[in-house]
């Protein structure tokens, strides 16, 4: 339940204080190595990072999330230990 609690508290789960949040916020200017870092991650035709990563604030004004709450395609590998992943067609939707 306190940890349920905490999740909850917006402002000490996530507080929204990075640098980024700060650039989105029209508080801070990035360096060109972060411009170029956030073209990247952004580009589809390279990183594609923000396809899923959704980068920008929402409709309403909240701050990016960097999800878009699907679980797919996370590049981890199979594990040996589950026999269903023996079958190369099996594929874990959650």
């Amino acid at each position: 339940e306190a940890l349920g609690t905490f999740e909850q508290s917006s402002a000490d789960f996530y507080p929204y204080s990075s640098r980024y949040d700060a650039f989105l916020a029209g508080k801070a200017q990035l360096t060109a190595q972060e411009l170029r870092g956030r073209a990247l991650f952004e580009d589809e035709a390279k990183g594609n990072c923000a396809s899923c990563h959704l980068s920008q604030p929402s409709n309403n004004g909240e701050p990016p999330q960097f999800t878009d709450y699907g679980l797919i395609a996370i590049a981890v590998p199979r594990n040996p230990a589950i026999p269903a992943n023996a079958d190369p067609n099996y594929f874990d939707l959650g």
